[in-house]
């Protein structure tokens, strides 16, 4: 083998072996502000909460060498650089602010934040799911949205969790799963405001449909509850979410 091929080889070995340890800037990095062509932004799986204090790693996208690990307080809305214990304060609309707010929004939509209100939850465990009278259940899908409205995924899955006939399976998957649509739609549409009934539907006295709208500041998400009735009552067998906004308008 020539020299100049062994030169090559190593060459590509020592670039394929760089670009391995870098950080992708992929779905998982969530911009946040921008000054010119910079876009900065948080690498959300990176993210670890220990009460008010949340851990994660901060960059400027495209920009490798920008890379940090960061905490921040968001009680006292202040942030630092690891492993320097001293925090900064930050203000509101700067970048600085916006990371901090940014961050502990996504810290409390993250699964394991939703996981730690169920386990805090006493429905956790075998149970037999609570069955509503028909005149109840649109006082709990009110409920629900309620909580959906005001931004409040943590208190949103106890409630649903303690009416859906599910596995423990089942509910952890949709756990995650309104965990990663939850984060997207508050990126995507800005801060939670409020919630509105559409519509209610059913087949013969068998199925019962029920259509929510989620506000946000850019726009709206659909949410539908769906139950089954019982001998004993109506219980939650579906529960989702999506942007099918022209379906709410379906007749």
């Amino acid at each position: 083998m020539s020299i100049h091929l062994t030169n090559r080889i190593h060459t590509f070995l020592l670039l394929f072996l760089v670009l391995l340890t870098q950080p992708a800037f992929a779905e998982n990095w969530i911009t946040y502000y921008q000054i010119g062509n910079d876009q900065y932004a948080i690498d959300a799986d990176s993210i670890r909460r220990t009460d008010a204090l949340v851990k994660y790693r901060s960059g400027i996208v495209g920009m490798v060498a920008s890379v940090v690990d960061m905490q921040a307080d968001c009680t006292a809305r202040t942030r630092g650089q690891m492993p320097d214990p001293r925090m900064n304060s930050t203000y509101v609309g700067t970048l600085g602010g916006e990371e901090v707010a940014t961050v502990c929004k996504l810290a409390d939509a993250r699964p394991e934040a939703v996981a730690k209100a169920l386990s805090n939850s006493p429905n956790i465990g075998p149970r037999k799911p609570e069955l509503l009278k028909l005149e109840e259940v649109r006082h709990f899908c009110d409920g629900v949205m309620g909580s959906i409205g005001a931004g409040n995924l943590a208190g949103t899955m106890p409630q649903i969790q303690s009416h859906l006939s599910a596995t423990p399976k089942r509910l952890k998957e949709l756990n995650d799963a309104l965990g990663s649509w939850y984060i997207a739609t508050l990126v995507q549409l800005g801060d939670a405001q409020g919630s509105e009934f559409v519509k209610q539907d059913g087949f013969s006295n068998t199925l019962l449909r029920l259509t929510y709208i989620a506000k946000y500041e850019r726009g709206a998400t659909r949410w539908i509850f769906l139950f089954y009735k019982q001998s004993e009552g109506w219980g939650l067998i579906d529960v989702g979410s999506d942007a099918n906004l022209q379906a709410v308008l379906e007749k």
